[in-house]
């Protein structure tokens, strides 16, 4: 199984490597990145404008949800390629496999051109978040919504949704944790505090491992994106007091197990979730809850 910090590296050392396209080397992906970068969108319209012209489908937005390639471009002709996935890609979204192939198809169409290496312009182009980090390794919509993974969605419409999203929203809400010992690899921490704008869910991690420390307390081992910057800026270890006293203040029910920290707000209370549920994901690559395409 490959872990939270383990796919947190294949982030900081993206493997690209296309033989034909004469492709090799690593790229540390360390931008955070929260809504489309507008410059993003634009970059991404140019690629889908010369894959359309490729094709023959008029307009980048012609362009279907999966495609493939006319030969000639260095790229089997067979290959299929996800049209979200490189949406992802630009928006701080991408799984590292979306990633991978939307730089192939960058150097296919000629928008990296030297100086600039194809491991340059990913680290450019892409980056991540921390839903969008969480949702990709739980293998479900990298654009779930941090509050989802708690309140889940209903059943009316949801307001500014993508595709990804539909497909994954029957994974949520998720199961609080409800004894320490259930905490293990993969568990889900969410952290609720004094708002930021209207956001009150305001951050989302993985449980790399937990240990006891001393004083009664837990080590807890984190992958988490909320940062720009390297491995070591998303992975992070607290010593904690992990107790079942408080409740978020917006739901009745039972207290749930948590601990305390603090943000740029002020203090939050960090809650845990079980993953299990989503145990027969595996990360994603290019399917979202099991689903290609979308």
């Amino acid at each position: 199984m490959v872990g939270p910090l383990h796919y947190l590296g294949m982030y900081h050392a993206l493997f690209i490597c296309d033989v034909p396209l004469r492709l090799l080397g690593y790229a540390d992906i360390r931008r955070y990145i929260s809504g489309e970068p507008s410059d993003g969108v634009i970059e991404r319209g140019k690629l889908l404008s010369a894959i359309a012209k490729a094709r023959g489908d008029g307009s980048g937005h012609s362009v279907p949800s999966l495609f493939t390639l006319p030969a000639g471009l260095g790229i089997p002709s067979g290959e299929e390629f996800c049209r979200a996935a490189i949406r992802r890609s630009y928006a701080g979204r991408g799984s590292p496999h979306e990633m991978i192939d939307t730089v192939r198809l960058a150097v296919a169409f000629g928008r990296v051109t030297l100086p600039v290496s194809a491991s340059q312009y990913a680290r450019t182009w892409f980056g991540s978040d921390c839903n969008a980090f969480v949702g990709n390794w739980l293998g479900v919509s990298p654009s779930l919504s941090v509050r989802s993974y708690f309140t889940g969605y209903g059943s009316g419409a949801i307001p500014g949704s993508v595709p990804s999203v539909e497909a994954s929203r029957t994974c949520v809400p998720l199961k609080p944790i409800a004894s320490i010992t259930e905490i293990t690899q993969g568990t889900v921490v969410v952290t609720f505090g004094l708002p930021r704008g209207n956001k009150t869910y305001k951050h989302i991690a993985l449980v790399e491992s937990i240990t006891l420390a001393n004083s009664g307390k837990h080590r807890l081992e984190l992958a988490e994106w909320g940062v720009p910057g390297g491995f070591e800026k998303h992975h992070n270890t607290f010593d904690v007091k992990i107790e079942s006293t408080w409740r978020v203040p917006e739901r009745k029910g039972t207290p749930l197990l948590s601990f305390e920290d603090t943000d740029k707000e002020g203090p939050t209370h960090r809650f845990f979730l079980d993953h299990r549920s989503l145990g027969h994901l595996p990360y994603r690559g290019w399917e979202v809850n099991g689903q290609w395409g979308v």
